[in-house]
């Protein structure tokens, strides 16, 4: 596996934080806002975010802007994003679109509630693939020991979030990938602690910054449709 530049500044940033790649936490309180992190990183090559950025926003987006369909669930609600929806993010990945009906919508509602704690899994497995192919790179006989408490940290994390998702806005987005295969984009947002006003843009605007904020109440996944699987953001072909 080639390196390129940009996994290079991944590995930078993340060894700065203490984070997935070059040291393992010693700190469990930090796993899940590392892991954030990571994922918010693949959005920064496509669009690049101050510290208080909070959403992006297009002039020309206003028709589709008001397509975005809302359903209600008991404890939380579901942003539906059309296919004529231009997000300004990964351009070339969701250039394919599809609009989600409620039917897929809840399907993937049931699948986040079932298999949330396995995309984290599916995660790990493909990261410490990651790690060995570029294993020169990195202190391997530290990694390998610390592997295990660093991945039982991470589960342990994950499942005491998993506790609080219903509560969680969801925003969906659809996409058909290179290989034909219908995914539905998901951000989940607490919106708990709101300092950024987010509510108000929820419905119209999908929601992406950086900073300590987003790291600790927003993160993304993948539900790949026709395997029947959720992934984190950025980790369906690794």
């Amino acid at each position: 596996m080639k390196i390129t530049q940009g996994f290079k500044v991944y590995v930078w940033f993340c060894e700065r934080v203490g984070g997935v790649i070059g040291y393992p936490f010693s700190i469990m309180d930090n796993v899940m806002k590392v892991l954030r992190v990571s994922i918010l990183l693949l959005f920064m090559p496509f669009c690049l975010i101050g510290q208080n950025a909070t959403v992006f926003h297009k002039e020309n987006n206003i028709e589709s802007i008001h397509k975005t369909i809302v359903l209600r669930f008991e404890k939380h609600l579901a942003v539906i994003f059309p296919a004529e929806y231009e997000p300004c993010f990964n351009v070339d990945y969701l250039s394919n679109r599809f609009t989600p009906d409620s039917v897929i919508i809840n399907q993937v509602e049931q699948k986040i509630e079932e298999q949330y704690i396995k995309a984290h899994e599916r995660y790990l497995k493909a990261e410490w693939k990651t790690l060995k192919q570029n294993k020169a790179y990195y202190d391997w006989e530290m990694l390998v020991r610390e592997r295990g408490e660093r991945e039982k940290a991470l589960i342990s994390s994950v499942s005491r979030e998993k506790k609080k998702l219903e509560k969680y806005v969801r925003q969906y987005l659809g996409l058909i990938n290179s290989k034909g295969e219908r995914i539905v984009l998901v951000k989940l947002i607490n919106l708990r602690k709101d300092e950024f006003d987010l509510e108000k843009s929820i419905d119209n605007e999908w929601i992406v910054g950086c900073g300590e904020w987003f790291e600790e109440n927003t993160s993304s996944y993948e539900y790949v449709i026709d395997r029947d699987k959720l992934y984190l953001f950025g980790w369906t072909e690794r």
